[in-house]
């Protein structure tokens, strides 16, 4: 079965022009490009997570019989992009920085801001996008000096805040900064 999800989802991506879905998805006014990230950290992420086009929509429909209610929201998001990286006393006031600086270009941009939680241990914000009033994009970016992570995470597209907590309550997030 594996073997088979495998060799699906490499002739599903060989059918696609991966540029031309990654070009399309960079003008969305929901998407923010972290790209700047593995310079910042010399290190390839030891979670990056790239999953829009044909593949998304494979995602959805592998979904749709254990989670119809996720399968439906993965329908109506046009990407999900993750960055998580270790933390260390070493990167930690570039990353910060870093940080600091797409926040306020994300509000400048228009963005509005959900959430800041500046703990001890964490600090995370939470950023939307709206167009028309509705979400077409959220962005959470997260420092957690307790687990030495950081977590970048950009969902582009339409998004039901309702469905993003239930599905969130599912997987056992019961904060922001969970995701």
């Amino acid at each position: 079965m594996k073997s088979t999800l495998l060799l699906l989802i490499f002739l599903v991506g060989s059918w696609t022009d991966p540029v031309a879905a990654q070009s399309s998805i960079e003008t969305d006014p929901g998407y923010v490009s972290f790209a700047d990230l593995n310079d910042i950290f010399g290190v390839a992420p030891k979670i990056e997570a790239n999953i829009h086009g044909a593949i998304l929509r494979l995602v959805a429909e592998a979904a749709e019989l254990e989670d119809p209610e996720l399968a439906d929201l993965l329908r109506r998001v046009r990407g999900v992009y993750v960055r998580v990286f270790d933390l260390n006393r070493l990167n930690l006031d570039t990353v910060k920085s870093y940080k600091d600086r797409v926040s306020r270009l994300l509000v400048e941009g228009g963005w509005d801001t959900v959430i800041a939680v500046r703990k001890r241990n964490e600090d995370v914000n939470m950023y939307v996008r709206l167009v028309d009033e509705e979400i077409a994009g959220m962005v959470v970016m997260s420092i957690n000096h307790f687990d030495d992570e950081t977590a970048f995470l950009n969902i582009v597209g339409d998004i039901d805040p309702e469905q993003i907590g239930r599905i969130g309550r599912k997987f056992g997030a019961s904060r922001v900064s969970d995701f």
